[in-house]
């Protein structure tokens, strides 16, 4: 028992500072137990600060990484200011498309999420290390209450 005691100090520890991180989104909460194979998210959404890759196709001067501003727009070369947080690269590209057609003879356009920006966490309470923690979107924060239940933030 004693040549696990440091890996389990280290487990408790670690659920220790996730136990008591608070996300800055306020959004519900999902009991374990409740998860399905319907809970998985589908396409990543647009989010402010991520950087997109647009792509139109034979147009090199309106093609390259854009970042999306706070106020959820981004600059396209040729239109001026898109908004395309909380909508998919997909229906961003249909917009975009939508945008050039006075521009562009029969415009294609195809738009990645080439970098997300982080998800900022943080860590309050009696824990060893509180601070603010920077997560990527694809990782989300378990918690464990004093009562033992247990829940899942996305």
């Amino acid at each position: 028992m004693r040549a696990h005691s440091p890996l389990l100090a280290a487990a408790v520890a670690a659920f220790s500072v996730i136990a008591a991180s608070g996300c800055a989104d306020s959004g519900p909460y999902v009991w374990v137990d409740r998860l399905s194979q319907q809970d998985t998210p589908g396409e990543a959404t647009i989010q402010p600060r991520d950087v997109l890759l647009v792509d139109v196709r034979g147009q090199k001067e309106m093609s390259g990484e854009f970042p999306v501003r706070e106020d959820g727009q981004y600059l396209q070369p040729m239109v001026g200011n898109v908004t395309v947080a909380g909508v998919t690269p997909r229906a961003a590209a249909m917009m975009v498309s939508g945008l050039l057609k006075g521009i562009v003879v029969d415009p294609r356009v195809a738009i990645w999420i080439s970098r997300a920006a982080p998800v900022k966490v943080n860590v309050v309470g009696e824990v060893k290390t509180p601070g603010t923690y920077e997560l990527t979107r694809d990782r989300s924060v378990l918690v464990i209450n004093t009562e033992g239940a247990t829940h899942l933030h996305p």
